[in-house]
């Protein structure tokens, strides 16, 4: 059964694969909604959108920590800890920027394609 162990690498490049397919899809239809309202202030919250799957990852490692760990020293939870936050920051910011760059190119292609008289 040691094989299987690579399939591990498989199944987080899907995933990470789908997740970022999915930020890139909250980012533009999030976008495209703030820009529907007239509402020119669309960075942050493109940014935001794509990011906030990081809430959802320190909510799971968080539950993770609680019900399946089996840490039992105080050290080796502040030690996940970290670790988590670190992750949970690495994560935040890669998608975010994932979601900013594809909703940037987005307004880029709607704006460009306005003709103007």
């Amino acid at each position: 059964f040691e094989h299987l162990y690579y399939y591990a690498f498989g199944f987080l490049f899907g995933m990470t694969f789908i997740t970022a397919l999915v930020c890139i899809e909250m980012s533009i239809v999030s976008t495209y909604m703030i820009l529907t309202t007239e509402d020119w202030r669309w960075w942050w919250r493109a940014f935001y959108s794509g990011g906030s799957v990081a809430l959802y990852f320190a909510l799971y490692g968080l539950s993770y920590l609680v019900f399946d760990s089996g840490l039992v020293g105080g050290l080796s939870r502040f030690v996940f800890l970290c670790y988590l936050s670190i992750m949970t920051t690495i994560v935040f910011v890669s998608m975010g920027s994932l979601s900013f760059m594809v909703s940037y190119v987005f307004v880029r292609k709607i704006y460009g394609a306005i003709k103007a008289d």
